[in-house]
């Protein structure tokens, strides 16, 4: 197909049609034969509409047979006489459609039409009819139909694009400023000729990329989104959001030209709007000279350095260095990677790349530190950043992670610790909220999950660490008081108030309770803050 998300070819038997038919019971010699008849077969009329296919039951005998699923609840109650029809009358209007015509309709010895303009991820059910030269309307028979669907359109990408890459592709449409050195760049399913690896060659359609501004995630039919742009291509770009300060994301989706609005700007009719059920969410976090501790804000588009960090020398300095961490009382480094001068991230002490190399579906939720050199160079400083424990200014840059809203859960194993007075021992977990939300931590399922309230010395302790101050955000960490409040450990113990967590943030669990050796999980699911995203953006 041009575009498999919104076509599909149908073919069916054009000879023998109805009274043409010598066994036809209204087929009468006498009247003349073939063509001479009262009124011959001079076209087709094709119905479709969409079906849940759950629904079928299993063994369904399928067309040719009067008990299957689809005649019966659909052509012998005369249901699909309400559904969508093209005919000969019927104009093109999906310029992608090459090599299909409705007036090919008009012909009956035609054998096949290519339909366009559907829904995408759709089932659908097909129903051909005849049109006798009267213009009267043939009836559907168990041997009438067939049934077939199209593939999910999708936004298939989501990553930071260098500077000269962008402009290669967009070398007079695009958004970038003096100063960007790249830009997020979101991929998707388009209509149009593809190479032998895979890539668009050429893209027959027009498509927005759409985005809405907010601090969290959730799907809600009043949400304002807007457009970035209009192009004829699989990806485009938004160097503008790289603005927007911390807590504040940006939320893209794709769709068909303005397939995505309540309106229909050509025909000012309403629709229901239509879009990429991805969403991919956009947020910038400050990275200075030294330890940076951060987390992701949601799901790659594939687990590898590549995909999480991009491998382009224009967007990360040479040595700079991502490390993961394991639990214990001193939270000990379990594995180094480096950035090259070459472009290709290594783990240490190996000279294999691992750009490309897929890791486990896990690996990157967890907490991590990226390390930039000192001093950083000039190329990469765009903004500072504060050492409050050295009192001293830092060249900083901001990093543009741009991550799937994940509809999924996750789960992190949480190692205890000890607070028997013969044996006090913290064991530290760096971990993260894998969301594109800001949130308090009552929301989070800790105390469910395992973590312990109790007093300021018996609980356990949370704390993120603000990496624009190298610290530890408001220099305090906090806990769950036996009343269900979460307060500061400094005093006055004050109780958090607000969407403390913000995405991003590295998340250290303390624990003190459930003995060495012993662990609890910590679990949480989209669902307990956002309302999942739909193709229908929430109508």
């Amino acid at each position: 197909m041009d575009d498999p998300t919104t076509q599909f070819d149908l073919e069916w038997i054009s000879t023998d049609v109805g009274p043409d038919d010598p066994t036809d019971e209204t087929h009468y010699p006498s009247w003349g034969s073939g063509n001479s008849l009262l009124s011959p077969w001079r076209s087709y009329k094709i119905y479709y509409g969409t079906y849940d296919a759950t629904l079928v039951p299993p063994g369904d005998p399928g067309p040719g047979n009067g008990n299957a699923y689809i005649y019966t609840n659909f052509i012998l109650t005369g249901t699909y006489t309400n559904w969508l029809t093209v005919s000969s009358t019927n104009a093109i209007a999906d310029p992608s459609a090459a090599g299909t015509n409705y007036l090919a309709l008009t012909n009956a010895g035609q054998a096949s039409i290519r339909l366009f303009d559907l829904d995408f991820d759709q089932d659908y059910a097909v129903i051909v009819v005849g049109l006798d030269q009267a213009g009267n309307e043939g009836p559907a028979s168990p041997s009438s139909w067939a049934t077939n669907n199209t593939i999910k359109f999708a936004v298939t990408q989501g990553a930071l694009r260098a500077r000269a890459e962008i402009e290669a592709a967009f070398p007079t449409n695009n958004n970038l400023r003096t100063g960007d050195k790249g830009a997020p760049g979101l991929y998707w399913i388009a209509a149009g000729v593809t190479n032998a690896q895979g890539g668009y060659s050429q893209v027959n359609k027009e498509y927005d990329l759409i985005y809405w501004d907010a601090a969290s995630f959730n799907e809600h039919s009043n949400n304002p989104w807007a457009k970035v742009g209009t192009v004829q291509s699989n990806w485009f770009t938004d160097a503008p959001a790289q603005d927007y300060t911390r807590g504040n994301m940006r939320f893209y989706r794709a769709s068909y030209k303005d397939r995505w609005q309540d309106i229909n700007p050509a025909t000012l009719l309403p629709q229901r709007p239509l879009a990429s059920e991805e969403v991919y969410a956009l947020h910038n976090v400050i990275l200075s000279e030294g330890f940076n501790y951060v987390g992701l804000h949601g799901t790659p588009y594939t687990n590898t350095f590549a995909g999480v960090f991009g491998a382009d020398t224009n967007l990360w300095p040479a040595a700079t260095r991502v490390e993961f961490y394991s639990s214990g009382v001193s939270a000990p480094v379990s594995a180094i990677y480096l950035f090259g001068s070459d472009g290709q991230w290594r783990l240490s002490g190996n000279p294999d790349s691992v750009n490309d190399t897929p890791q486990a579906a896990d690996f990157f939720a967890r907490g991590f530190s990226i390390t930039l050199p000192k001093p950083l160079p000039a190329p990469y400083v765009t903004t500072n950043a504060w050492d409050l424990n050295l009192s001293s200014n830092l060249n900083a840059m901001v990093w543009h992670p741009i991550l799937r809203v994940p509809t999924n859960g996750f789960s992190h194993a949480i190692s205890t610790g000890s607070g028997v007075p013969t044996n006090r021992v913290q064991v530290y977990n760096v971990v993260a909220l894998n969301l594109p939300v800001s949130t308090h931590p009552s929301n989070m399922n800790l105390i469910a999950s395992g973590f312990v309230k109790g007093t300021l010395a018996s609980a356990d302790h949370i704390y993120t660490i603000n990496t624009a101050e190298k610290r530890t955000r408001d220099g305090s960490e906090i806990y769950c008081d036996t009343s269900n409040v979460w307060r500061f450990a400094v005093a006055p113990n004050n109780p958090v108030t607000g969407p403390y967590f913000k995405p991003n943030d590295v998340i250290v669990i303390v624990s003190k309770n459930g003995g060495i050796g012993n662990s609890w999980t910590w679990t949480y699911h989209p669902t307990n803050f956002y309302t999942l995203p739909t193709r229908w953006m929430g109508q």
